[in-house]
């Protein structure tokens, strides 16, 4: 069996989820599909985006970074395949 690649999803930092999620639904249409107060996800479309929410402190900055989620299926092959041509963990 194949690794099947299905989507990649970013995931956009927040100090208030009810607040972006508001003005994505408002602003663009997006419609929620899941959450809470610390991490939602939203859709428009073939569009999904997620929202984590961060304290905008040093430890866990607002800006500290970018982050995408890749969703698959079967994994394992993929992963062999690294494992074979000497990938690390």
């Amino acid at each position: 069996m194949k690794t099947e690649f299905l989507c990649t999803v970013p995931v956009l930092p927040s100090q208030d989820i009810a607040r972006d999620l508001d003005w994505y639904s408002h602003n663009f249409g997006f419609i929620k599909t899941f959450g809470d107060h610390m991490y939602a996800g939203i859709r428009l479309e073939d569009i999904v985006i997620h929202i984590q929410w961060h304290a905008d402190t040093a430890a866990d900055p607002i800006l500290g970074g970018s982050v995408v989620r890749i969703f698959v299926k079967n994994i394992e092959p993929y992963f062999e395949s690294l494992v074979v041509k000497g990938h690390r963990r």
